[in-house]
């Protein structure tokens, strides 16, 4: 098995384990009615999030858009090189899937503040705010670095501007909500990088 298939199953056993979670605590939570929430994002905001991810994606692992630029490497392809990335994206999925769970029923896939939320400052929350994002940007970069052409790096920016805005936007419904607590918290946590 090539260090690529093993990233793609990776990548591929990640989206299992997410899919099947939020779909897992949607039952479990029964429909959920829109007066629970007392925020929630735009149907046009979560379109062009998932969007970006999707062409992000495509640029990471479908090789034909390597057109043009985009074909030319920006890493050497040797194996430690590979390997350096392969252990990257597996860190990176590490802490996205340990916030996911830490995160528990406070979770969710949209930017939202229903009844009952609240703010968690424990674990990976600790030292960054969105470490979920981080740890997907951060796997990645790995898969980049593991993939070593331009259309990678395309990836990586699709990325880091999605998560981006997603992130300002939640920081500003966590502002709303929580007030203090949360510029308490926005003073010991980081963005998408720690603070310590």
């Amino acid at each position: 098995m090539t260090l690529h298939t093993a990233t793609a199953i990776l990548w591929v056993l990640f989206a299992i384990f997410w899919f099947g979670s939020a779909e897992i605590q949607h039952r479990r939570s029964g429909q959920e009615s829109r007066s629970a929430n007392k925020v929630s994002d735009s149907p046009s905001a979560r379109l062009v999030h998932h969007a970006m991810l999707g062409a992000a994606f495509v640029f990471l692992f479908v090789r034909q858009t390597g057109v043009g630029f985009l074909r030319y490497r920006f890493l050497p392809h040797t194996e430690p090189v590979r390997i350096a990335g392969f252990v990257i994206a597996v860190a990176g999925l590490a802490l996205a899937l340990w916030a996911r769970v830490h995160l528990a029923e406070n979770w969710s896939s949209r930017v939202r503040i229903c009844v009952g939320h609240e703010l968690i400052r424990t674990g990976p929350y600790a030292h960054l705010r969105h470490p979920i994002y981080s740890g997907v940007l951060l796997a990645v970069v790995g898969t980049a670095i593991e993939v070593g052409r331009s259309r990678a790096l395309v990836s990586v920016v699709l990325i880091l501007i999605s998560y981006w805005i997603k992130g300002r936007r939640e920081d500003a419904v966590l502002a709303s909500e929580f007030g203090e607590a949360w510029i308490e918290h926005r003073r010991h946590a980081g963005f998408l990088l720690p603070r310590f």
